[in-house]
């Protein structure tokens, strides 16, 4: 058989679905810099799929989903009942999947934003909605801008704005009950 007709049979050979391990990171609940959550994670989740315990500590939530959305293929969020959301997938190879896993969150990448920037700042007031509206919130981001500001809601809530941005928002702080401004990217 010549090359190009091995490639051609190759390529409409079906994947098979596998199974994927996931490592299971709970953060710590004492305030970790970016570069602190770098060190301590970097090696340890590289290329791995991830599941990430909900925290009370949101900016250590914020900094260790942006490392793990440069290193890991895949990550799953546990809130505090235990159901599991896919926040992203940076992969298309067929996954066997817990039938409970739940995928109606999942952001698919965005495509690339090319457009200039049209906006200073934007911010996402997430104190009043429910989990259920994040596809509204995102639905909105249509343009890019300098800076984006992330405030109130839940943790679910905040880590899907906050991976929405990407390519959209220069820069992205989180703003907490007490109006403290900190930059996650």
């Amino acid at each position: 058989m010549d090359n190009d007709n091995q490639n051609e049979t190759e390529n409409k050979t079906p994947k098979i679905p596998y199974a994927v391990f996931y490592k299971e990171i709970k953060l710590p609940e004492e305030n970790l810099s970016k570069e602190e959550v770098k060190e301590k994670y970097l090696l340890e989740i590289q290329g791995e799929y991830i599941e990430l315990k909900e925290s009370e500590n949101i900016l250590n939530s914020l900094f260790f989903f942006d490392l793990a959305h440069k290193y890991c293929p895949e990550l799953v969020f546990i809130n505090k009942t235990g159901e599991k959301f896919i926040l992203f997938i940076h992969h298309n190879e067929p996954i066997i999947r817990d039938e409970k896993l739940k995928t109606k969150l999942i952001f698919e990448k965005w495509p690339k934003n090319d457009k200039e920037i049209e906006e200073k700042e934007v911010v996402f007031d997430l104190q009043d909605k429910s989990d259920n509206d994040i596809r509204k919130i995102t639905r909105k981001i249509k343009s890019k801008f300098q800076k984006a500001i992330i405030k109130g809601g839940s943790i679910l809530m905040i880590l899907s704005t906050f991976h929405s941005l990407y390519g959209f928002a220069q820069e992205v702080y989180y703003q907490d009950k007490n109006n403290k401004l900190a930059k996650i990217r």
